[in-house]
């Protein structure tokens, strides 16, 4: 009869370690998945950040550089006038787009101007899918591509209409502008 007590409470003995050691295999996984999940969205963040940064990176490259000194000193000097002739109009959104097509047109700056904009398609895109940080891409590129984007804005509502593509740059614009009129273009 002993000899059954003592086999009943080793048997009791070894149950409640196998029970203690399958509570602390659970434990373990848990924590160890929460550890990994923890280090994959960090990781992942990390991944955004630097994919910002190369973004960020690439506008301040030498071949956007140039494109944008391009299209900045041949605008600034025609600045006063199309200040003269926008004044002048009856209709200064016609006028201003005309005024922006011409240019783009005459001064040969079409393709730097696409560069841009398409650069700043990417950069909204890159965000938009989640690829980018938001933060990096809104602090070193959002102010830039919202004064780039509403200066050649009739240049974007030109190339929609001649390619009859509504869509055409359209998240650049609805990141970098923000509370746009979807019909802007209509008003030109």
């Amino acid at each position: 009869m002993e000899r059954d007590d003592k086999m009943t409470t080793l048997a009791a003995a070894e149950k409640l370690s196998s029970i203690l050691l399958n509570l602390v295999s659970v434990l373990a996984i848990c924590f160890g998945g929460w550890f990994g999940l923890i280090k994959f969205f960090e990781y992942q963040e990390q991944t955004r950040l630097k994919a910002g940064m190369d973004i960020v990176s690439e506008y301040y490259s030498q071949e956007l550089y140039v494109a944008r000194s391009k299209i900045s000193m041949l605008f600034t000097d025609i600045e006063g006038a199309m200040t003269s002739q926008i004044a002048s109009s009856n209709n200064p959104s016609s006028a201003y787009y005309a005024f922006v097509n011409n240019f783009v047109r005459e001064s040969r700056a079409e393709s730097e101007v696409e560069r841009l904009i398409e650069f700043f398609e990417r950069a909204a895109l890159c965000v938009d899918r989640q690829i980018c940080d938001e933060e990096s891409i809104g602090t070193f590129l959002k102010a830039n591509g919202s004064d780039f984007l509403s200066t050649f804005h009739p240049y974007v509502c030109e190339q929609r209409a001649r390619w009859a593509d509504p869509k055409i740059w359209l998240e650049a614009e609805q990141y970098y502008l923000e509370g746009i009129d979807p019909d802007a273009c209509e008003n030109y």
